[in-house]
């Protein structure tokens, strides 16, 4: 499986500017041969499919962009400090936004690539910021475009209301993670294996998107109702995670019997404790590597007691 080399969240990305030309045209030049573009105002259902499937293979392509490689299989990220996590596993801005671009490339206006990662940045930093001081409710388009140095008109090209733009930043933050926990933990063989991928990788991610992961969390009751039912699932998902990798190792007989879905729910509060109340960790000089050390040594002292 290829799988995409991920630098910290708010990193520049590494590749080079004469790769990424390289790739673009490789990438358009196949979009057009598969997907050319349906004719308008015929045959509407076949257009959206040809455009769903426009869509899937962007996504697809991305992935296979200059700077992917396979983790090697003597990585393993149960053993890794966050720095070597983020020389494996990476998340630069580019690729959220580029994948961004994927995801949402038939409703944005401006067609330049290059322009929409870098406005792109702009605008999500923008909404970052603002929630943090006075929460994306209180945002008011002025205030947005002020903060981004973009005008009204130029954000509107990229999405038609405050409902579309959570609903982007919203859905990069939870594929980007899903994606990657889900490949960490297939990668470990054991239960023990499998819960430590699980929460390292959550809190490492955690960590180099900490903006991301607070601003979901703290945002989530001020969305409408069908991001809110999507926050709510992404949430009980993790925790569905955990539950079913201590329930699979109380069967193997690693485990020792504890309540699984009580047991997850309590890893998921320790883990969400560290982007939510960071402060705290930083008054004490504790790092992330600290807390995944204590949080491993708590949850497989609780589990293998007996």
């Amino acid at each position: 499986m290829i799988r995409p080399l991920v630098q910290n969240c708010w990193a520049t990305a590494g590749t080079s500017a004469g790769c990424n030309k390289s790739f673009e045209f490789s990438r358009k030049r196949a979009m057009m041969r598969h997907f050319p573009e349906p004719p308008i105002g015929r045959d509407v259902p076949k257009i959206q499919s040809i455009n769903t499937k426009r869509r899937r293979a962007n996504r697809a392509l991305l992935l296979m962009r200059p700077g992917v490689k396979p983790l090697k299989q003597k990585d393993s990220v149960t053993s890794m400090t966050y720095a070597e996590f983020n020389k494996i596993v990476t998340i630069s801005k580019k690729d959220i936004y580029q994948e961004t671009i994927a995801e949402n490339r038939e409703t944005m206006r401006v067609k330049k690539e290059k322009t929409v990662v870098k406005n792109l940045e702009k605008i999500f930093g923008a909404v970052l910021r603002i929630s943090n001081r006075k929460g994306f409710k209180a945002m008011s388009m002025r205030d947005l475009s002020r903060e981004s140095g973009l005008s009204m008109g130029a954000l509107y090209t990229y999405f038609s209301s405050k409902d579309e733009l959570v609903e982007m930043l919203q859905n990069q933050r939870r594929s980007i993670s899903e994606r990657i926990l889900k490949e960490r933990v297939e990668e470990e063989p054991t239960p023990w294996g499998k819960l430590k991928a699980a929460i390292v990788t959550h809190l490492y991610l955690s960590e180099a998107m900490q903006p991301w992961y607070y601003f979901s969390f703290m945002e989530a009751k001020n969305l409408n109702k069908v991001e809110r039912d999507k926050a709510v699932a992404s949430d009980l998902s993790l925790e569905r995670v955990f539950e079913h990798i201590i329930s699979q190792g109380q069967a193997d007989g690693v485990f020792s019997k504890r309540d699984s879905q009580l047991t997850a729910s309590i890893i998921q509060a320790m883990l969400q404790d560290w982007y939510l109340k960071r402060y705290k960790y930083v008054k004490r000089s504790i790092t992330v590597d600290q807390y995944a050390e204590f949080i491993l040594d708590f949850v497989k002292e609780f589990l293998t007691q007996k």
